[in-house]
């Protein structure tokens, strides 16, 4: 979302947000009924089998991980495309790492379904899982109906969201920049003829104001006219060809992304008992089971933060108690947008 934005695309963003709330709620409270039918468990490495206890739970849960990773005719499927359009048209290594981050949503889903839903029960608290209760089945239901509409053309969501946002123009309006023949578009439709109402008007508008330089007219107004009508037709048309080959690779991109990520879960974890990737990526495994350590840099910055920004003044147990996280949090978040801000200027 932050990505479409980001690549002149605020309608996509706001079109995946929708359709994000939608599958996203579905997954967390599915997630939510199945922990609590197992007893709090979290672990998916303990449960197994929940297919045939919770099928209801299953069947609403399967769908939202399925949007989530992309899978055409559901509602993430279409709001991804407008995404991955919008960095085609914008900034193509964008499109490239989209495609790869979307691969890895479908892998990881997968690999949840699988190990939490099928095979054998791993406890016996998997065993003895009840249904979920009425209070959780009927909101899943709903917020499936919603994962698998909000996408759908016939809903309109899309193209109220591009009306909203005035995305097509603002997108034309960008490409109209990027094209090299609108340099010639823009010094001829400033060229107009001298004793025509345009002239006139113009020169009524500016009588107060300093006297600009004027382009040399040109000899024949209606070939002066021809010309700005054919570069602004060559303009739209080279922007909607643009257009349809951006929508094609968002579709087969996303599409192909969807299908490796799906197919990659299903063949590492179809019959795996544990987990069998910290086996195969050795250290790397270990630097993402910790998060790339992003936990352990945080706490060193905000401690490098409060030693220098600590004042003698306050009482430590005040300063402990509450300065010390919110202090660190503004302040780092001060440094990560500063840094930003010399690497961009």
């Amino acid at each position: 979302m932050v990505m479409a934005v980001g690549c002149a695309g605020p309608a996509a963003a706001m079109f995946h947000l929708t359709t994000h709330a939608a599958f996203k709620a579905l997954l967390f409270l599915g997630a939510g009924a199945v922990i609590y039918s197992c007893h709090h468990e979290q672990d998916i490495w303990k449960m197994g089998g929940l297919r045939q206890r919770m099928p209801r739970t299953f069947t609403c849960f399967i769908v939202g991980a399925l949007a989530l990773a992309g899978v055409p005719l559901l509602s993430g499927f279409y709001s991804k495309d407008a995404i991955l359009m919008q960095a085609w048209l914008h900034q193509p290594p964008l499109f490239y790492l989209g495609v790869a981050v979307a691969a890895l949503t479908a892998f990881y889903m997968m690999r949840c379904v699988l190990v939490a839903f099928f095979g054998e029960a791993r406890t016996d608290a998997a065993r003895e899982a009840p249904r979920a209760k009425l209070a959780m089945e009927v909101p899943l239901v709903i917020l499936t109906v919603f994962s698998i509409g909000l996408g759908q053309p016939w809903l309109g969501l899309n193209r109220h969201l591009d009306q909203v946002n005035a995305w097509e123009q603002h997108a034309l309006f960008q490409f109209d920049r990027e094209l090299d023949t609108n340099r010639t578009y823009r010094e001829v439709k400033i060229r107009i003829p001298e004793n025509t109402p345009a002239k006139k008007n113009s020169d009524d508008n500016n009588s107060s104001a300093a006297p600009a330089p004027q382009p040399s007219p040109s000899p024949n107004s209606n070939a002066t006219f021809t010309i700005v009508q054919q570069a602004s037709v060559e303009t739209s048309k080279a922007f909607h060809e643009r257009r349809a080959q951006a929508h094609s690779a968002a579709m087969i991109g996303g599409t192909l992304a969807a299908a490796l990520g799906l197919l990659l879960g299903w063949f590492i974890y179809r019959h795996a008992k544990e987990d069998p990737l910290p086996a195969k990526l050795g250290r790397l495994s270990e630097i993402l089971r910790d998060r790339f350590y992003f936990d352990e840099l945080y706490a060193f910055l905000n401690r490098w933060h409060m030693a220098g920004a600590y004042d003698s003044r306050i009482d430590p147990e005040i300063w402990a108690q509450d300065v010390r996280g919110s202090e660190g949090s503004v302040l780092l978040a001060q440094d990560c947008v500063l840094t930003f801000a010399s690497l961009v200027l």
